[in-house]
């Protein structure tokens, strides 16, 4: 039984974490970018992605999986750049992403690779 579990864990061999938040952009039209720090069995790697990049990740996502209804944070117009928001959407994208790479099938899917930067993932782990 411990073996299972063990393998459960593992899921995919991916795991990605965002690991900060930062404000860019001119002062009148600030935003968020996510730093997220992908790791897998072969590289480490690093990229910064916005949350309209996320929310396009979610449609090619959630048109290719139909089954996948992992909640998408909200968009939001006014105080989007209040800290307390900010760390509140970072924790709700990662949960997101969580979800995503638990399903085996989403793990596996290209343009979830491309997003983290990994485009080079499914052929590493057939050979």
């Amino acid at each position: 039984a411990t073996h299972n579990l063990r393998h459960e864990e593992k899921k995919s061999g991916i795991r990605s974490v965002i690991t900060k938040t930062e404000t860019r952009g001119p002062y009148s039209r600030p935003f968020t970018v996510y730093f997220i720090h992908t790791k897998t069995a072969f590289s480490v790697k690093g990229v910064c992605k916005r949350f309209s990049d996320f929310k396009e990740l979610d449609i090619k996502i959630k048109k290719n999986f139909k089954n996948f209804n992992s909640p998408f944070p909200p968009d939001k117009v006014f105080n989007s750049m209040q800290p307390e928001f900010v760390n509140e959407r970072r924790k709700q994208l990662q949960r997101y992403l969580d979800d995503a790479l638990s399903v085996p099938d989403i793990a596996g899917f290209s343009e979830l690779h491309t997003f983290l930067n990994i485009p080079e993932y499914n052929e590493l782990v057939t050979e």
